[in-house]
């Protein structure tokens, strides 16, 4: 993970604002070049997108987001010139550039084919 990606993903994480050279955040939202890529729910629960932009950065940003909070098991990656949301790196759905993906999402996906559980065991690390 990059060094502003683990700055910004820590801030975020922990609800308190941060800036760095192409990202920052309140503390409730994420932006890289301005482009919300990451939020809180009013429900608390945490939404990303790539904002019409499917980059490198982009993706490297939503993949610190995943990992800072404990799902590093998910990702985004870019097959083949298109966006897949990926689970242990096997492709799992071809994602839009401007789809909103949240973790409730993700965990509905674990329970609906099986995949591995979600667990805290990481969020405990990073307090």
């Amino acid at each position: 993970m990059r060094r502003e990606t683990h700055k910004i993903m820590t801030a975020f994480y922990r609800g308190l604002p941060a800036r760095a050279a192409r990202t920052h955040t309140d503390g409730q939202t994420v932006w890289l070049h301005n482009n919300t890529i990451a939020w809180r729910s009013n429900d608390n629960d945490i939404s990303f997108c790539l904002a019409g932009w499917p980059t490198t950065t982009t993706r490297e940003r939503i993949n610190g987001l995943l990992s800072t909070f404990g799902m590093g098991r998910w990702g985004v990656s870019q097959r083949n010139h298109e966006q897949w949301l990926v689970h242990h790196a096997e492709k799992v759905t071809e994602i839009g550039d401007y789809e909103v993906i949240s973790f409730s999402t993700l965990r509905n996906f674990e329970d609906e084919y099986g995949l591995t559980s979600w667990t805290d065991s990481k969020w405990e690390l990073i307090k």
